[in-house]
């Protein structure tokens, strides 16, 4: 807990000394978000005082961009600052983390253990061996079965000769 504090202190400070190092006139968009971030840290602290001070100066900001979409968003912060329960960090945190860190790191090994034995039990790859042997190709005559057909001319001088029975 003790940390935590100093370094939502600290990071606090940051802020502030980003504001002051700004040049005044036209960096409005850069302030505002250097104060809301400051009141953040304080509200982490439970400094409620300082936060709102510092929540008011990044409203003043962000109104000289008419930034009204983060105007409404720092004042429901202003509003809700006390609240919401602060979650300090704490050994839990940081075992959940291990926690997770350790089944990604098991599922990594997982797949690369997967992987190591699936490659070792595909078959290897056959080689390609020439034909020895020329292929034969031999063309024998075909024998007809049937007598060939007539031809259409010599069926209708056929059929005509039967009709009038020139035969």
């Amino acid at each position: 807990m003790d940390r935590a504090r100093v370094y939502f202190q600290k990071a606090a400070e940051y802020y502030t000394q980003n504001v002051a190092n700004l040049p005044t006139g036209g960096d409005y968009p850069l302030r505002a978000p250097s104060y809301e971030y400051a009141g953040d840290m304080k509200v982490q602290m439970g400094n409620y005082v300082l936060a709102k001070k510092y929540y008011d100066a990044a409203i003043a900001e962000y109104m000289l961009v008419d930034n009204f979409v983060k105007v409404s968003e720092v004042r429901l912060k202003d509003a809700t600052m006390g609240q919401t329960p602060v979650v300090p960090v704490t050994a839990e945190a940081t075992g959940s983390q291990n926690l997770y860190l350790g089944a990604f790191f098991f599922m990594i090994a997982a797949v690369a253990l997967a992987l190591f034995f699936f490659k070792r039990r595909t078959p290897p790859k056959e080689e390609f061996q020439p034909i020895r042997s020329e292929p034969s190709f031999k063309s024998e005559p075909r024998e007809s079965k049937e007598p060939a057909k007539e031809s259409a001319k010599e069926k209708m001088r056929d059929k005509i000769r039967k009709k009038y029975g020139l035969e």
